[in-house]
């Protein structure tokens, strides 16, 4: 019975996060003045709906996987790390979002997907994993930082500062920080009741950083310096 009850209640959360990104991405449409940022924003949420697509299709119609369905999914999952962090630079460093960056980043973490598609062993998917959980870790504490600076360089250099409020972004980083922990915990544990915290965490966080873009826009600074607002 509690099992039963496990499974009806990681269905509902899996549910629950898919119509979250349907709801982020309609956020995100309707924002005035959408940027590159709102573009990259847009394109993991629409990655992450492609990718609860084929979860249900290997979960509820036919798991072509077998015991690599985990590894493979988990692998798909971390796909979505870079696109985070870039988003969080991109917050801190007006213009950072260029095609080459963004490649340079999102590029390399599909790499150990199709390493364990053409050779599925276990131990290239634990070291695979932990790169991509240090590039995780690694990349919000850059992010941080930078976003610190960011904070401080507005208050100091730019001549319009009323009404110009971005403490928001480290709500933004608080909550991408709380994802990677409960997404460490769900990779590593697989235990159902943390899938379903995971399906939750990620239902309220996207739509919460998508309501925070949906005001984005870019403020010219005294220096000539662009700003986010």
């Amino acid at each position: 019975m509690e099992r039963n009850a496990l499974d009806a209640l990681a269905d509902f959360s899996a549910g629950c996060f898919f119509a979250s990104l349907l709801v982020s991405g309609a956020i995100l449409y309707m924002a005035r003045g959408r940027s590159r940022l709102h573009a990259v924003a847009a394109a993991m949420f629409a990655w992450l709906v492609l990718m609860n697509v084929v979860l249900f299709a290997l979960i509820y119609v036919r798991n072509v996987l077998g015991t690599h369905f985990e590894a493979v999914t988990n692998l798909y999952q971390a796909t979505c790390i870079p696109m985070c962090v870039c988003l969080l630079y991109g917050l801190a460093r007006p213009g950072f979002l260029t095609l080459r960056a963004l490649s340079a980043h999102i590029v390399p973490a599909l790499v150990p997907l199709a390493l364990y598609a053409l050779f599925p062993n276990h131990t290239l998917y634990v070291v695979c994993m932990s790169l991509l959980a240090c590039y995780g870790l690694a990349g919000m504490l850059w992010a941080g930082d930078a976003l610190r600076r960011y904070n401080r360089g507005i208050r100091q250099w730019c001549s319009y500062t009323e009404g110009v409020d971005v403490s928001w972004v480290f709500y933004v980083l608080a909550s991408f920080a709380l994802l990677y922990v409960v997404w460490l915990l769900a990779s590593y544990h697989g235990l159902r009741w943390v899938n379903a915290l995971y399906n939750f965490c990620c239902s309220a966080i996207f739509v919460f950083v998508a309501w925070c873009l949906r005001t984005h826009e870019v403020v010219m600074c005294a220096d000539g310096v662009e700003d986010d607002a």
